[in-house]
């Protein structure tokens, strides 16, 4: 006769929790990110033209994406007002020198001096950030071991149904 025991939340062990935090570190730590809009012209002359326009600068961000709608020859960007998501100091999608200028920007609302590229000339404008995320072990036991408790909750009920239906 098949029984079903019930688990209980003490059932998951330091060790497991200590193993899942080891293996899920992308959880619980976040480099700091950054947001910015992109505009790129083809030439220097126009770079400092638009960097030099009063839409450029301010929290609000309207001007800066109406400049883009003007001027910027990078389609995907343009779609999107200019904006290139947040991303890390580590971002392999994005240009090195993009990344690099981006992070050098202090203030939501910094614009920064035309930035050379491979295909013209970028002027970035700061328009969000988020800090660095560490968290503890001690800060995420408690996440950590309902996660794994419902998991294997779910895993011995999934079992013990398995069991009867073959049973029967």
């Amino acid at each position: 006769k098949q029984r079903f025991e019930p688990l209980k939340e003490t059932d998951i062990t330091d060790a497991d929790v200590q193993a899942y935090f080891d293996s899920h570190a992308e959880e619980f730590n976040r480099a700091p990110e950054v947001r910015a809009s992109l505009l790129l012209v083809k030439d220097e002359a126009t770079a400092k033209k638009v960097a030099g326009d009063p839409r450029t600068r301010g929290l609000e961000n309207l001007g800066f994406r109406e400049l883009v709608s003007e001027y910027s020859i990078d389609q995907p960007t343009k779609e999107r007002g200019g904006d290139l998501r947040f991303f890390d100091a580590e971002n392999r999608e994005l240009p090195r020198e993009l990344v690099d200028a981006a992070f050098t920007l202090v203030n939501i609302g910094d614009v920064s001096p035309p930035v050379k590229t491979k295909n013209g000339y970028a002027i970035l404008k700061l328009t969000g950030q988020r800090r660095a995320l560490t968290r503890t072990l001690a800060e995420v036991t408690p996440q950590i071991r309902a996660k794994l408790f419902r998991e294997r909750r779910q895993r011995l009920m999934d079992e013990f149904e398995d069991g009867l239906r073959k049973k029967t």
